[in-house]
């Protein structure tokens, strides 16, 4: 994990902090696509509770709070939440 976060250079948090200043301008009525929002309860630098904004901003998202995971879920729990990623698309996919 500390690998991976040491290999962010400062030239891409600028351009990454440059973007994200700009969120409060996007707008999402035209954006159709069903999304999953899934964000660790642990995680370091985005508040569960923004994701969870962010996903009622969406027309056709889905919110889900990975219990005990941080920013890095993939990383720290693959299956976990590989299980998620996989419910959601098996219901978005078959029903």
């Amino acid at each position: 994990l500390n690998r991976l976060m040491q290999s962010y250079s400062p030239p891409s948090w600028i351009m990454f902090f440059t973007n994200w200043t700009q969120t409060p301008t996007l707008t999402f009525q035209n954006f159709k696509m069903p999304c999953l929002l899934a964000t660790g309860s642990e995680d370091f630098s985005i508040l569960p509770g923004d994701v969870e904004t962010l996903a009622g901003c969406l027309p056709d998202a889905e919110y889900r709070l990975l219990d005990g995971l941080g920013h890095f879920s993939l990383i720290e729990d693959p299956a976990f939440t590989a299980t998620h990623i996989n419910d959601f698309l098996q219901k978005r996919l078959y029903q």
